[in-house]
């Protein structure tokens, strides 16, 4: 009989119930998109963090004939050590010669034929290698067993015959170590952490090319840069300064880390995010406060409603039912109108953030707890209305209530 009722007073009262509707439908679609959006700053960041962002980099930036152009497993050591440090990549850095023999340049009105181009490279993995963790391939593979190939980094190579960069399946000419051979690109690297390997080998490959002992010579031994993993975003300054006090005996090195996303990712962390929660609970705060207002003065303008029903035999109970039934239909089209005008909004909350030369892209994503959530908020607003309608109703008294009838 309550449910009954409630449906026929909703549609009765279609520009009440409307009114009722818009308000619960503005305050939980805020309540579930802007807290969505700073939970989804916070763990696209936290992702990223965990994946690239909290790495420093110790850079060889001497020239040839500096004193110290490798660090001892002492210094290493001491940078373990650190409160902060997670993992430390110590990595042998050495050249690669790209061999152009047939490109033909004008320079100051001389024709010169060849040209041969140094770049910093580095095998993969390994106890010198570059960390696999952050190989993660946009295009192509990682080559494997003795596979004639190489992976560009994300700094990448341009081919001066044409000068467009390296693609996947690009063979050319090479030399390390004067050994000269031909390899393929075969994967095409996403990320480069602050260090500038545009080629990264697999060591297999070229231990068949040098020869274990050249190979030994080349890609083996004392490490000439470092990659420092920090636990936290937090701690990256920390560690970088310390890590700055370690290797002050070797001044050709330079300690460098990304400042600009370190700070985004403390900001998101410290205001951000607890920003837009206190904007989505302001939000809905404000939006219940109306509910309450407008519902009571839907039911107040037709109290002889109610004051007829009590007239019949209705328990107070029952009213507040009969209430409860009204509100929880509408809460419910709220709810579901909400959810749909969230998913729609949704997509339009993007954020991009520049990191490490390329751009981090977070989209906004809501959560099941999200939608749980709002629904369990609306069934309380609508207990809420219902049990605050029965009290006021009541106070005033069956007399007053059938007085307007």
């Amino acid at each position: 009989m309550s449910l009954s009722l409630a449906r026929k007073k909703a549609w009765n009262e279609k520009g009440w119930s409307a009114a009722i509707i818009v308000i619960m439908v503005a305050g939980l679609s805020v309540w579930l998109v802007l807290p969505s959006i700073g939970q989804s700053l916070q763990s696209g960041f936290s992702s990223y963090a965990d994946e690239v962002g909290t790495y420093v980099v110790v850079n060889f930036n001497g020239y040839a004939f500096a004193q110290n152009r490798t660090l001892s497993q002492g210094t290493i050591s001491a940078i373990r050590s650190i409160a902060g440090v997670q993992k430390v990549y110590p990595i042998v850095a050495f050249e690669t010669d790209f061999l152009y023999p047939n490109l033909v340049m004008n320079e100051s009105g001389f024709t010169v034929r060849g040209m041969t181009e140094e770049v910093e490279s580095a095998v993969i993995g390994g106890p010198s290698g570059f960390p696999t963790s952050l190989v993660a391939l946009t295009s192509g593979h990682a080559p494997v067993g003795a596979e004639p190939g190489f992976v560009i980094n994300a700094a990448g190579v341009s081919d001066p015959t044409n000068g467009k960069a390296y693609t996947v399946g690009q063979i050319t000419n090479m030399s390390i170590a004067r050994v000269n051979f031909t390899a393929t690109v075969v994967g095409i690297n996403t990320f480069n952490p602050l260090v500038n390997i545009p080629v990264l080998w697999n060591a297999t490959f070229l231990q068949s090319e040098l020869g274990q002992s050249l190979f030994a010579q080349t890609a083996s031994g004392d490490a000439n840069l470092l990659i420092v993993q920090v636990a936290t975003v937090g701690q990256v300054e920390a560690v970088a300064s310390q890590v700055t006090n370690v290797l002050t005996s070797y001044p050709d090195f330079s300690v460098t880390y990304d400042q600009a996303t370190v700070t985004d990712l403390l900001s998101v962390e410290s205001s951000t995010t607890p920003i837009y929660n206190l904007i989505g609970v302001v939000s809905l705060v404000s939006s219940v406060v109306a509910v309450l207002l407008i519902s009571y003065i839907a039911v107040r303008r037709r109290n002889w409603e109610t004051g007829l029903l009590v007239s019949q035999g209705w328990t107070w109970s029952q009213v507040a039912n009969f209430l409860w039934s009204y509100f929880i239909i509408l809460a419910g089209v709220a709810y579901v109108l909400s959810i749909l005008l969230s998913l729609a909004v949704a997509p339009y909350a993007t954020f991009s953030y520049q990191v490490y030369g390329s751009t981090l892209h977070i989209n906004t994503s809501i959560g099941l707890f999200a939608y749980a959530s709002a629904a369990l908020i609306a069934i309380a607003v609508t207990i809420a209305v219902s049990q605050i309608m029965k009290w006021r109703l009541k106070k005033a008294g069956l007399d007053a209530i059938l007085r307007d009838y």
